[in-house]
């Protein structure tokens, strides 16, 4: 008797411990921990354009006209057009994957690279002189052999033809030999 004795005596102190702990929350109700529910208007995320963020960027040196003649086109910018491809050509069957999707003629476009550049802030110093002279003429980043490059290209337009006219025109108004390629 002695062992139900003590098993008694052990589950009236779970017991006691238990409704020690637990009445008192009962009877207080819901505790008030001090958070409120304030509503916050948060305005909308300004917009930013590249040319406030350049400068605000730290001051480098200025931009010399040498700086741009050592610029020199990145062998992966040599782009040639698609292939035509031949009238009497088979269709592929829509579950077949393919290999190499080619952009439709009709859709693509061309731009004149005029300079690739080891510092953005070179690259940015030419794009605006190009612009200043009537060009549309934008800055775009690649990575390239652990290293990030920055190419300066004008266009885009619409046909090769047009592309081949623009690289001649840069080459007589503002002295820049350029390459044409794809876009983007």
């Amino acid at each position: 008797m002695k062992q139900t004795l003590k098993q008694r005596m052990v589950g009236a102190i779970i017991l006691a411990a238990l409704a020690v702990i637990f009445i008192p929350m009962l009877l207080k109700g819901p505790v008030d921990q001090g958070l409120t529910d304030v509503p916050i208007a948060i305005p909308p995320r300004p917009v930013v354009e590249v040319d406030e963020a350049l400068a605000a960027a730290p001051e480098e040196p200025p931009v010399s006209d040498a700086d741009f003649t050592r610029s020199v086109p990145l062998e992966s910018d040599h782009v040639q057009p698609p292939p035509e491809l031949p009238a009497e050509s088979a269709p592929v069957a829509l579950d077949e994957p393919s290999p190499v999707e080619q952009t439709p003629p009709e859709l693509a476009s061309w731009a004149v690279q005029v300079g690739s550049f080891g510092r953005e802030s070179n690259a940015v110093g030419l794009r605006d002189k190009l612009r200043a002279s009537g060009y549309s003429a934008y800055v775009d980043a690649i990575d390239g052999n652990g290293e990030r490059f920055y190419r300066v290209r004008v266009g885009p337009v619409v046909s090769r033809e047009e592309a081949d006219r623009l690289k001649d025109d840069l080459v007589g108004k503002v002295q820049l030999k350029g390459l044409v390629v794809s876009h983007p």
